[in-house]
């Protein structure tokens, strides 16, 4: 495995796979990709649906150098209200693209076979990379975990 945190391999791939893009805030599919301790190894996927390009997935192979998968993927997002008035109910019911504050952001979250997460997002309007190490939750962090334990699986 890598001695890198991987959330610092991530904010590497954040930066080399926008390299990739005319504009790194409107990819069209999103990439399903396989790392090694390195970073970067190759794309495995690309689908305009993440869920269905983590499906596919699946029926790949990791090389014996490669550690894990990774994902990249942009969209929307907007501010989370938490006061109890009705605007905030209302604009908390909001798609993220409908919302008056909407941000473009782009998202790489990687996971290793040792199931180790590792994540980084960055917003349009601003340079400053937000980082997360393992703590995210939600359908895409279960989505990633559960297509690497059957690359895994499959490789073994």
């Amino acid at each position: 495995m890598t001695d890198k945190p991987l959330t610092e391999v991530a904010t590497e791939m954040w930066h080399e796979l926008a390299t990739h893009h005319d504009d790194p805030f409107t990819i069209a599919k999103a990439r399903i990709f396989a790392i090694s301790a390195d970073g970067f190894s190759r794309i495995l996927v690309a689908g305009g649906d993440v869920y269905e390009a983590l499906d596919l997935t699946a029926n790949k192979s990791l090389n014996a150098d490669e550690i894990g998968i990774g994902v990249e993927t942009c969209g929307w997002a907007s501010p989370i209200n938490h006061e109890k008035t009705t605007k905030a109910k209302r604009e908390n019911n909001l798609a993220p693209s409908k919302h008056p504050q909407r941000r473009r952001v782009r998202l790489i979250t990687l996971v290793n076979k040792d199931l180790e997460a590792g994540s980084a997002l960055g917003f349009s309007d601003e340079d400053e990379i937000i980082t997360d190490e393992g703590k995210a939750t939600g359908s895409l962090a279960d989505a990633l975990v559960t297509t690497i334990l059957k690359l895994v699986h499959k490789n073994n």
